[in-house]
């Protein structure tokens, strides 16, 4: 005989739980059978924690005699979405012919797919049966995982826990409720009708974690006929509100053999049950911890004011005599310390003296209207803190404020520092090895002799090796000697923006670093950006000024900044800035400064920028020994230069490094649509736009679109290869231009490139313009 795995029936049978109990039936069908098996096909429509669901199910018998009834009921659902749930019910019911009435009880197993979670709960029931009277009590628990979270949102609202921000926040839940029902019910019979309609009513109370409770009442109507089942019941609870509720089926096998129905035909009713795991969809507000998702960590506020007007959220407040020791209880954590200065508009400012802000600190003030406070604590994890902004009122300190050396995520935003290096050497604001340093929405005033040196003493805001993201943002630094912001060897990703740079002063002894903003490096790859800043109203001193507007320095020497000894590289945007009243001495400061030096490699694009009433040279682009670059300068406006509007010179002699035996910086340079007016007014350079190359030197000009109007000019355009060694071509040309001047030949190549000036004032000088190699090219 063939045998056949056990495993192989049993398996699939479980899954369906239709199986269960077939062992059984088979010794119960050869007994007598009152109650034979009855296979059903019901549609249930959704409501009050159900969905609407078709399910199948058979109730077989396992054990009976015309008084008791042992039954098992496996079924399987349907839901409208597609998700499968099923049903095991085993109950069992005795008839007490003498006293007239049916006792019986149940357990049951039910499970429900949503999708986003498997809930499962085990019910149990008592049922009593008279002739026109029923009572029924059903009780429901949810087992396993009975919660889901389906997602969040994080809203615009919050209170301070303690020194911790709580963000409200909306879970949307899915809950599997427990709970019980109770109904009592009668027969009616209706003439006419094949079956009868059973009356009910009752109450119930279904509950869930986080659930207010469901405490209803309901009432409905059921038809039992020989063949369709249906029902249809109206529900109110304070969780679900007014819900219509109804099925209709399909019985086999099972229907009643009078009118009124008999005991017996009650002994096969349908167990009256919620057969579907009902699930709330909640919606539940709490409060998150806002936290820094770089380390994990809570956000922690130490909030200073003497006067909390404006303050909400029910912070922690410390008065300003506290200051000092807000910021040190915020660096003593160790991470994601944030100190808020609070003063209400109108009134007066506090006076704090310097100090130093530990690593991983934001010390943060009510004055600034442009500080976005979320982004620098949390992003969207923290969209919205009840702490005032744009006071107007900036704290007042009178001494440097030190970024802790080598610190992380430090910040200082909205203070007024006042320094006056009388009292004590030093910049306003300084740091050293700082990683994601940011200083924002400052005022630095600074007061200082003209005779402070190189250095940092008398700097406005100085920070040297920082790396990650640095930010500068929206400061305006007044009366800086030698620098108003100044960042040396910064690497990574840094940001000059928005800042207003106003009376730079020329130091009595020229020390070859000054700018109103100067960044220069010797080492490592940096992606800068200068844009939409103010520099304006520099001072000379004895007769003398060299302070640059915005100056780029990568692997010059300085007195105090060493050459590059491997290739550093940079990424730099200049732009929307507004360069003006930068005046003194005849040969001296330039509008925007970029000095390129051994070792340097650099993308630097110069664009849409404001030059006007420049001492010397609008913007001067200088490369020297093994420099490599690629530069474009576009769309500038640049009016009453002394010096030359635009300057690109290679190989200088006056800028090699002397203990480089090379001098062949290669630079591929696109000069497009610049706006050059009254520029090279006093003759302090040899032409309004000069393109020169020294030595060994390569330049690739690309130029178009430029339009001089220079009444005064000696020359608008000269393109000059000093060293026949040297290399000076021009994109798109295809003779070479010979030396003249004025040069025909070279008003006719740049007029065809949408170039204007004075024909007389083109010049080509030393030797000619070359047609370009295949290297000279432009995307």
């Amino acid at each position: 005989m063939r045998k056949i795995s056990v495993s192989r029936i049993f398996k699939p049978c479980c899954l369906s739980l239709v199986c269960i109990g077939l062992g059984f039936a088979s010794e119960a069908f050869s007994q007598t059978s009152p109650f034979p098996l009855d296979a059903q096909l019901r549609y249930n429509g959704s409501g009050a924690g159900i969905d609407g669901n078709t399910n199948v199910g058979l109730r077989i018998p396992l054990n009976q005699t015309p008084d008791n009834f042992f039954y098992v009921t496996p079924q399987v659902r349907i839901f409208n979405n597609g998700k499968i749930g099923s049903n095991l019910i085993v109950g069992y019911r005795s008839l007490d012919e003498a006293a007239k009435h049916i006792l019986g009880g149940y357990i049951a197993y039910d499970n429900r797919d949503t999708g986003a979670r498997f809930f499962q709960q085990v019910s149990a029931g008592l049922e009593f049966f008279a002739e026109t009277f029923d009572l029924r009590l059903n009780a429901y628990m949810p087992v396993g995982q009975s919660t889901v979270q389906l997602g969040e949102t994080l809203l615009g609202s919050g209170k301070f826990i303690g020194n911790q921000f709580g963000v409200d926040r909306d879970r949307r839940i899915d809950a599997a409720m427990g709970g019980v029902d109770v109904e009592a019910g009668t027969i009616v019979n209706i003439e006419g009708l094949d079956g009868y309609l059973r009356p009910y009513a009752g109450t119930y109370f279904y509950t869930a974690a986080n659930s207010a409770g469901a405490l209803g009442i309901r009432g409905g109507f059921g038809y039992y006929g020989s063949l369709i089942n249906a029902g249809i019941s109206v529900q109110n609870d304070r969780v679900f509100g007014t819900s219509i509720l109804f099925n209709i089926g399909v019985n086999i096998g099972n229907s009643p053999s009078s009118k009124p129905p008999t005991l017996l035909d009650r002994m096969n009713e349908s167990v009256a049950r919620n057969g579907s795991v009902m699930i709330e969809n909640q919606v539940v507000r709490d409060q998150v911890i806002a936290t820094n998702p770089a380390t994990g960590r809570p956000y922690s506020f130490f909030v200073v004011a003497d006067n909390t007007s404006g303050l909400e959220g029910n912070p922690n407040v410390v008065s300003y005599a506290n200051f000092a020791n807000a910021v040190a209880n915020a660096g003593a954590l160790g991470s994601d310390g944030i100190v808020f200065a609070h003063v209400p508009a109108g009134s007066a400012a506090p006076t704090l003296g310097g100090f130093t802000i530990p690593d991983q600190v934001r010390v943060i003030s009510s004055a600034p209207a442009t500080i976005n406070l979320a982004s620098l604590v949390g992003g969207t994890t923290l969209p919205s803190l009840p702490l005032p902004s744009n006071t107007g009122v900036f704290p007042v300190i009178t001494d440097t404020v030190t970024l802790a050396t080598a610190g992380t995520n430090q910040a200082l935003i909205g203070f007024a520092i006042n320094k006056n290096v009388a009292t004590g050497a030093g910049a306003g604001i300084i740091g050293n090895n700082n990683i994601n340093p940011t200083i924002a929405s400052n005022i630095v005033t600074i007061t200082a002799p003209s005779t402070t040196g190189v250095g940092t003493s008398g700097r406005g805001i100085v920070l040297i090796g920082a790396s990650g993201n640095t930010n500068v943002l929206n400061n305006q630094v007044n009366n800086a000697i030698a620098e108003g912001i100044r960042l040396d060897n910064i690497t990574g990703k840094a940001v000059i923006s928005g800042n207003t740079v106003v009376n730079t002063i020329q130091p009595n002894t020229q020390t070859n670093v000054e700018a109103g903003i100067l960044v220069r490096n010797n080492t490592g790859n940096v992606d800068l950006t200068i844009s939409n800043n103010i520099v304006r109203d520099n001072t000379a001193t004895v007769g003398i000024v060299e302070i640059d507007g915005i100056e780029f320095s990568l692997c010059r020497v300085y007195a105090d900044l060493p050459a590059c000894t491997a290739t550093a590289n940079a990424t730099v945007n200049i732009t929307g800035n507004t360069v003006k009243n930068i005046t003194g001495a005849l040969d001296g400061a330039d509008g925007i400064d970029i000095n390129l030096g051994n070792f340097a490699n650099a993308t630097v694009n110069i664009t849409n920028n404001t030059l006007d009433n420049i001492v010397n040279k609008g913007i001067s682009f200088g490369a020297v020994n093994g420099a490599i670059a690629t530069t474009t300068i576009a769309n500038n406006n640049i009016s009453n230069v002394r010096g030359a509007g635009i300057q690109v010179r290679l190989g200088n002699p006056a800028d090699v490094d002397p203990a480089v035996v090379l001098n062949n910086p290669s630079v591929r340079a696109a000069v497009l649509n610049n706006n050059l007016t009254n520029t090279e007014t006093g003759n302090e350079d040899a032409s309004a736009v000069t393109m020169r190359t020294h030595g060994t030197a390569t330049l690739c000009v690309r130029f178009e679109g430029n339009k001089l109007n220079n009444p005064t000019s000696s020359l608008d355009y000269l393109f000059r290869r000093e060293d026949g060694t040297s290399t000076l071509q021009l994109a798109g040309l295809t003779t070479a231009i010979n030396t003249g001047n004025p040069s025909p030949t070279l008003v006719t190549e740049l007029t065809a490139r949408g170039n204007t000036g004075t024909a007389s004032k083109y010049r080509v000088q030393s030797n000619t313009v070359q047609i370009p190699n295949a290297a000279c090219t432009f995307p």
